[in-house]
């Protein structure tokens, strides 16, 4: 099974050669700013299926807020940060603030990264 990237505006995404922001989604189509400020909607899935896509700068996950987490024992805050940080890896492939590593692009499945890897 194939893992597609995670889109959210302000992502900036190459496809077909030329550079887009994510200007907005709305489940069945994503609206595309190309270099010039046009605008551009694609189908969600036609998007997510088309081979040259590639995801080049994604919008950064966030961490739950600090004020959440005053409240709680900090043994729990610990263990949910641990979490929330392997979740992310998980995710994104690379650990949050880190670069990703050789041959792992943003938004590139870690299987198919790993995969190529070995061919």
């Amino acid at each position: 099974m194939t893992r597609h990237p995670v889109l959210r505006p302000g992502d900036l995404l190459r496809l077909g050669g030329a550079t887009h922001t994510v200007a907005g989604l709305d489940g069945v189509t994503v609206r595309l700013a190309d270099v010039t400020g046009a605008v551009t909607e694609v189908l969600t899935a036609g998007l997510l299926a088309d081979p040259s896509l590639e995801l080049v700068t994604a919008s950064r996950v966030p961490l739950a807020p600090q004020p959440a987490l005053d409240r709680l024992p900090a043994g729990t805050v610990e263990a949910a940060r641990w979490w929330e940080r392997h979740l992310i890896e998980v995710i994104t492939g690379v650990p949050p603030g880190s670069p990703p590593p050789p041959g792992l692009r943003p938004g590139r499945a870690v299987a198919a990264a790993a995969g190529a890897g070995q061919a």
